[in-house]
């Protein structure tokens, strides 16, 4: 995926990929500018410097996967640049906290890698490589900060949310090859096409997945936002049982992951390659926008959290968490078991366990004491904690946005879609990512987005 993919974007002149590696060691080394995305060596840039010899920058504006350079912390830069894929073989053994965190949020959640001291380049991030010393460490150039202090009125801000919309996604239509859009039928993903209706004079190519269980299948609604716009839609069923997909993804994942929706992903891209080459997604509107139903709940917990001191929280929840029976059979009232344990935590760590796969006591019951020692203490809620602190929001909303752009929008969402569509010479671009959209919404009092 990339959130900066034509030239009114991304200013800089984009180089011979070739020029990359050179063939012959030169006496002045050129630094090396790459985006976070796999078209990391069609975008980079090349700048000749007497003394560095690699920038290495993850140009994703946080909003793309953390680029996946793999490089031992003591790893030295030679005369003709990192071998990196001899220093990921030289250091091979496995990192216990990377299948922990999987287990726990179903995604990447870090900069760790599967192997022992290999590191990830986060996005919105540079790395400066020097020859002949150790690799230093990532600095930050970008970061999102909710400030929420707009004054703008409701209705004012519809429309230049629309305006802003609109030119993101004009921008993400130029291309020379044919272009569409997948189509789910919520709301993110037929703004998107609507608005591509709007700015096309020809039918927008449309791909959709049903599912062949009842329960589970939502093609009709796509199929009436494609019937509204006119599109060329195209549909393909994916089977319950369609389990032979499970060892392609593991290959083409290559590292723990867990999200049951990548095998209607690599389907629906896919399907989408059949038709098109560049391919406009809705992904990121509800982190954007405070779409997911679990802010409203969180919410409604803060409140809670506010009402009662933490002396009196802690204890009381923490009982009736531990003793209170996990009923998923039983009507949605009487499911109380995560509330009261949520209700026990403070607000990050009452997130982490809201969108964790594998809670605390499921853990203790499942890990061998001899992973239990691999793992030396270590526990994923760290990584959100240190997200928090760099949140810089005392918003409970903000808060959250933050953690999951941080987080699950980078390790499990966008992971998942830029996976499956290279896997298929798929460009996916995503619009409601685009970072001045956001810088934008940031700016906007939560109020405005979930009340």
């Amino acid at each position: 995926m990339n959130t900066t993919d034509n030239p009114q974007h991304n200013s800089p002149a984009r180089p011979d990929p070739a020029r990359l590696v050179p063939d012959e060691p030169r006496e002045r080394p050129e630094p090396v500018e790459v985006t976070s995305t796999p078209e990391a060596v069609r975008a980079a840039q090349v700048a000749r410097d007497d003394k560095q010899h690699a920038i290495v920058r993850g140009r994703g504006v946080e909003w793309v996967r953390p680029t996946d350079l793999m490089v031992s912390r003591s790893a030295r830069v030679a005369g003709r640049g990192i071998d990196f894929q001899a220093e990921l073989a030289r250091r091979s053994r496995r990192v216990p906290g990377q299948a922990y965190r999987a287990a726990r949020t179903g995604a990447r959640t870090g900069v760790r890698f599967v192997s022992e001291r290999a590191r990830k380049l986060p996005p919105a991030h540079t790395l400066l490589l020097r020859r002949g010393q150790l690799v230093g460490e990532p600095k930050a150039y970008w970061d999102v900060r909710f400030t929420l202090d707009n004054p703008i009125g409701v209705e004012d801000a519809c429309t230049v949310l629309d305006e802003k919309l609109r030119e993101s996604i004009r921008l993400r239509m130029i291309a020379e090859v044919p272009l569409g859009a997948f189509l789910s039928g919520g709301v993110d993903s037929s703004a998107v096409v609507a608005t591509m209706a709007g700015l096309s004079g020809d039918p927008v190519s449309t791909c959709s997945i049903a599912f062949d269980d009842p329960a589970f299948n939502e093609s009709a609604f796509a199929q009436m936002v494609a019937d509204r716009y006119k599109t060329r839609h195209f549909v393909e069923t994916v089977k319950s049982d369609d389990f032979d997909l499970i060892d392609t993804l593991a290959a083409l994942y290559d590292e723990p992951y867990a999200d049951s929706s990548a095998i209607p992903t690599y389907r629906v891209c896919q399907l989408a390659r059949k038709h098109v080459t560049v391919a406009l997604s809705g992904d990121g509107g509800d982190e954007n926008l405070g779409g997911y139903r679990r802010y409203r709940m969180h919410l409604m917990e803060e409140k809670m959290r506010a009402a009662l001191p933490q002396g009196l929280r802690q204890p009381l929840f923490g009982l009736l968490g531990r003793v209170y029976p996990k009923a998923d059979w039983a009507p949605r009232v009487f499911r109380a078991k995560s509330t009261f344990q949520a209700m026990a935590r403070n607000s990050v760590e009452a997130y982490f366990h809201s969108v964790s796969i594998l809670r605390d006591d499921m853990r203790r019951s499942l890990f061998s004491a001899s992973f239990r020692r691999e793992l030396a203490g270590y526990n994923a809620v760290e990584v959100f904690r240190r997200h928090g602190e760099a949140a810089q929001t005392d918003d409970p909303l903000a808060l959250i946005q933050y953690l999951d752009i941080k987080t699950y929008l980078v390790g499990d969402i966008n992971t998942k879609v830029d996976r499956a569509a290279m896997a298929h010479s798929l460009e996916v671009r995503e619009p409601l990512m685009d970072h001045e959209l956001v810088e934008w919404l940031v700016t906007l009092p939560s109020s405005l987005k979930v009340k």
